[in-house]
Order: structure tokens, then C-alpha cells, then sequence
């Protein structure tokens, strides 16, 4: 039986760390020099955990439920070392976390990886994802990440992953256009006033793929610059420019 080296000991669903890597991956990957803006902050209070990964562009966020009462203020993980080990585990796992200030432990009877703890005073985030709704609709998953992958594929840039796209929020549905004519039509009942931003179709469509839904819920927030794409345990927020 596995015992706690250091600090506070808490079991984790390893199927949820898994998928906010996975949603994660288009702000962590782009960070290399700047820890902060490239690392995973997980916090426990009340028996909900809650991961974060934010570059000051987008945000992915997960919350799932953990069997840990004390709470937990919150640690910062260094986002390519999550990255790196996110496999090393199977989703089917329940991963014991132990962590001091110094350092972070996850093991399973089979498996044991370490990895530094960082430092530092992470953004608050909660000023952003507890903005009230205003434009909102609902479309299937599916056809927003197929909408995405479009724009994506009929791209002339030299770097696909910063081409941008428009996603516009009307009164008859979810339209995602490009400057090369792509435009693709999504059914969905939009509720308040027409609103458009432009984003990057690669890492929205990476970010939406990986949440466990069949639907994602799209909001806005005026005169807050973002949509919010949300499911019942994830949330991807693109901030950006009208």
C-alpha cells in the first residue's frame, strides 16, 4: 500500500486530468518560455476539483467531483510535464496526488512520476468565467467541430495554426467564415443580439473535440471580448478582438 511522502494525499479520476490535458494542449503548447502561462492550476474546494490552463488568450477549464473535503487552495503544475505523462496512465485509473511546495507525486500501484511544483501567484480567473450570459444558443458538438476543421483545411496561410476564422452568433444560427469564402451554417436557436469574434479554428476545434458532450453551449458576455464554449464539466473561453 502506497504512502504519502509529503503534504496532502488526494485520489483522483486520472480520465479527467487526461481530458483537460487534452483540452488544454493549444495553451500550454504555445508557452515555452513563461511557466505561468503554460502551466495546469488545480484547486479542491467542497469536494469539486477544479483544473485550469489560461495564456491570457484562451482558457480550458474542467470540474469534476473528488473525495477530498479538506480543500485544496490551489498548486500549479508545469503544463508540459502534464502533457508528457497524461499517457502514462490509463483513464480507466484512480491516481493518489501527493504534493508540498517543492513537488507533486501521482502513482498507482503500477506507476510512480514526479514533477516540480511551481511558484508563484496564478490569475483569477473566476472575474472572466463567472461573467453573466447574454447571446447564447446551443449547437451539436459534432457539426461545430466539423465548421472548425473547415476552416481549418480551406486556409492559405503559411501557419495554419494562426489563421484566423469568424464565428458569428445570429438570429438564424452560428455562422464560421474565413477570408478565403469558407462559410458554414450551424442550426441553433440564438438568444440576444448578434455578436462575431475572430479566433484560430485549429485550437478551438482541438479544445471542443475533447469534451465529453454531444452538445457545447455558446455564450457571450458584452462588453467582455470572448465567447464561452461550455459542456456540464468543461468550459473553453477564446478571448480576442471584434
Amino acid at each position: 500500500e502506497w504512502e504519502t511522502q509529503y503534504g496532502v494525499e488526494i485520489k483522483l479520476p486520472w480520465s479527467h486530468i487526461s481530458a483537460l490535458c487534452t483540452q488544454a494542449q493549444v495553451v500550454i503548447r504555445k508557452n515555452k518560455i513563461m511557466p505561468i502561462k503554460s502551466c495546469i492550476h488545480l484547486s479542491i474546494k467542497d469536494g469539486g476539483a477544479e483544473m485550469v490552463a489560461t495564456d491570457g488568450y484562451q482558457l480550458a477549464l474542467r470540474r469534476f467531483d473528488v473525495d477530498y473535503e479538506d480543500g485544496l487552495e490551489g498548486i500549479m503544475l508545469p503544463g508540459h510535464s502534464m502533457m508528457a505523462v497524461r499517457d502514462v496512465f490509463t483513464v480507466e485509473d484512480t491516481v493518489f496526488m501527493s504534493s508540498n511546495p517543492h513537488f507533486t507525486w501521482f502513482v498507482t500501484e503500477n506507476a510512480e512520476v514526479m514533477m516540480s511544483t511551481l511558484e508563484g501567484k496564478y490569475p483569477d480567473y473566476s472575474k472572466i468565467t463567472e461573467l453573466p450570459r447574454v447571446t447564447k444558443c446551443t449547437v451539436e458538438k459534432a457539426l461545430l467541430v466539423k465548421a472548425l476543421k473547415q476552416a481549418e483545411t480551406y486556409s492559405d496561410a503559411e501557419i495554419e495554426d494562426y489563421y484566423p476564422c469568424i464565428i458569428s452568433l445570429e438570429q438564424d444560427g452560428v455562422f464560421v467564415t474565413n477570408d478565403v469564402g469558407m462559410n458554414t451554417r450551424i442550426e441553433a436557436e440564438v438568444v440576444g443580439d448578434d455578436y462575431k469574434i475572430e479566433m484560430t479554428p485549429k485550437m478551438a476545434s482541438e479544445a471542443i473535440r475533447s469534451m465529453k458532450a454531444d452538445n457545447v453551449d455558446i455564450w457571450t458576455s458584452p462588453p467582455f471580448i470572448g465567447v464561452f464554449m461550455e459542456t456540464e464539466d468543461s468550459l473553453f473561453i477564446v478571448m480576442g478582438r471584434e
